[in-house]
């Protein structure tokens, strides 16, 4: 086989064969992950946890190579003891039903605060008052990394790692605009 794709070739041509069916290897490879990748999310958003935990426990079995259908050594879950996969199959449903509520609730509530303000007052205080430290560490620390310049022509990477002594002098900076109403310089 080597002789038939070496016969008559100089070496540079070789040389180009061998890169070339190096680069199709590469490509059939990523086509090979991304169609595997695909078909793995298909699959995981078209399960219903609720209704198809059976079918997610066994399609989980079969991934960590359990061969049996009962498990060899029954699970204790708090002072009840699991024998067969039926129970094991609704402990983990009901647990992964309730972190999966959880979870959306946590995200609803930190999403979405709503403020009730009946007085102007109170509205005219929080408007006027300095921001905090607290508030600024979840601002940046919320910020999402990526490797290109935003609008401001800073990294956001940069200000997710500020040192203490910089998130001061940035605190310090964004007060004093805020409370002077000044607007922001260009330079």
């Amino acid at each position: 086989m080597e002789e038939e794709r070496t016969e008559g070739k100089s070496p540079e041509e070789q040389r180009l064969t061998v890169i070339e069916w190096r680069r199709e290897c590469a490509l059939m490879k990523r086509k090979v992950m991304e169609a595997k990748r695909k078909s793995w999310n298909t699959l995981l958003n078209k399960i219903d946890y609720k209704t198809d935990s059976e079918k997610a426990y066994t399609l989980l079995s079969k991934l960590s190579n359990v061969k049996k259908d009962n498990p060899t050594h029954p699970m204790k879950f708090g002072d009840v003891m699991m024998t067969n996969n039926g129970n094991v199959v609704e402990k983990f449903s009901k647990h992964f039903l309730y972190k999966y509520k959880y979870l959306s609730q946590r995200r609803r509530s930190k999403n979405y605060k709503v403020m009730n303000i009946a007085d102007t007052t109170v509205l005219k205080k929080i408007l006027n008052e300095n921001f905090l430290m607290e508030e600024l560490g979840e601002t940046t620390g919320n910020l999402k990394v990526k490797k290109q310049l935003d609008s401001d022509n800073l990294f956001s990477e940069f200000l997710k790692h500020l040192g203490p002594e910089a998130q001061n002098n940035l605190l310090l900076l964004n007060n004093t605009f805020w409370n002077e109403k000044t607007s922001i310089p260009t330079d």
